[in-house]
């Protein structure tokens, strides 16, 4: 094999899946598309192309092609909470019938491997955390795991294997569906400013200075979030956010040089049934949305406007999901799942 050129040699790993790599352990990150799909005390994933595979799939060919997944601690986890997935690694939230203990958890399901995080020293009540974030800070080389407790922010680093405090912010977060999104290389939510009649305002976080910022929602989308909800998603590599209401407006945030401001860039329109509780799984380069409305899943394809139900109501005992890459992300943790005996003791620990 030294005699191939290290080009090609790269362009035959890549073709391969990650179980086979697995057998001669290089570093690399593979691509392969899989739905990660959260129930009360039960993990499965569905296996599919590209995104616009969807389409041509039916709800009964979902439930037949889903497989279960044995994530770390199954046999004593009374429930589990699927918070994100990020290139390839699950960050999990499990609950235990043994003990009142909750921990949160971060796992490769292509390698088996696990790590069970530290407890957090100064958000003691689990269930009063109002925003959860998993993602990758490009910026430290770094995988990170963000609280938000009333307005105390935490940082996880799987680097250090340490929890940080974050000074105080004038930011609240108001719902746990209101999921984060990485754009620039930082995350962003939706939040309510405390300070200005409890007004909804974008916010992100720089993790390197431990910075906050605040970017004013388009006055037409504030009008209409009295009784609707807006949520954050890159299309096309710009952020954008998305209000619901009759229709959706997608509105994308601009830099002329000298400011930001918010355009409409397109409205989706679909049936009033639709409404309610809603959250981007998924987007395309081309501008394609995967969202998921009350437990169901939703496409909408931007080329021709058009709305499609991809999963009916019998599916709604899947509380979450994700779109999850295969990958060779370690942990550096050296648990790997089945480990009984390791579980065991851990959980009673």
């Amino acid at each position: 094999m030294s005699s191939i050129p290290e080009e090609i040699y790269h362009d035959m790993l890549l073709k391969l899946s990650v179980k086979s790599l697995l057998t001669c352990n290089p570093s690399l990150i593979l691509n392969g598309y899989t739905r990660i799909r959260n129930c009360d005390t039960s993990l499965y994933s569905i296996d599919h192309d590209p995104l616009q595979s969807l389409l041509s799939r039916s709800t009964d060919d979902f439930i037949e092609c889903a497989a279960e997944l044995d994530y770390p601690f199954k046999l004593y986890a009374k429930t589990i909470c699927l918070i994100g997935c990020c290139d390839g690694l699950l960050c999990l939230c499990l609950s235990f019938n043994l003990t009142a203990r909750k921990t949160f958890c971060l796992w490769n399901p292509a390698t088996k491997e696990y790590k069970d995080l530290p407890k957090s020293p100064d958000v003691h009540d689990v269930d009063g955390i109002s925003s959860r974030y998993f993602c990758y800070d490009s910026k430290s080389d770094n995988y990170i795991l963000i609280i938000w407790h009333d307005n105390v922010v935490q940082v996880y680093s799987l680097k250090s294997d340490l929890w940080k405090t974050m000074d105080i912010v004038p930011y609240v977060h108001y719902t746990l569906d209101n999921s984060g999104v990485l754009f620039n290389g930082d995350p962003h939510w939706i939040s309510i400013k405390k300070q200005d009649d409890y007004q909804k305002i974008v916010v992100s976080l720089d993790i390197s200075t431990e910075r906050f910022k605040g970017i004013e929602l388009p006055k037409e989308c504030l009008e209409g979030l009295a009784h609707t909800d807006a949520i954050l998603v890159v299309l096309e590599g710009s952020l954008c956010v998305l209000n619901f209401n009759v229709c959706i407006d997608v509105w994308v945030l601009q830099d002329d040089g000298v400011e930001e401001f918010w355009t409409r860039r397109f409205i989706i329109n679909y049936e009033s049934e639709y409404g309610g509780r809603m959250r981007v799984v998924s987007s395309s380069t081309s501008g394609d949305i995967l969202v998921e409305i009350n437990d169901e899943l939703y496409y909408y394809g931007h080329k021709f406007g058009t709305v499609r139900k991809l999963y009916s109501r019998s599916l709604r005992c899947w509380r979450r999901v994700e779109q999850y890459f295969e990958s060779l992300v370690s942990l550096g943790a050296g648990s790997y799942v089945p480990e009984k005996d390791r579980i065991e003791e851990s959980i009673h620990t």
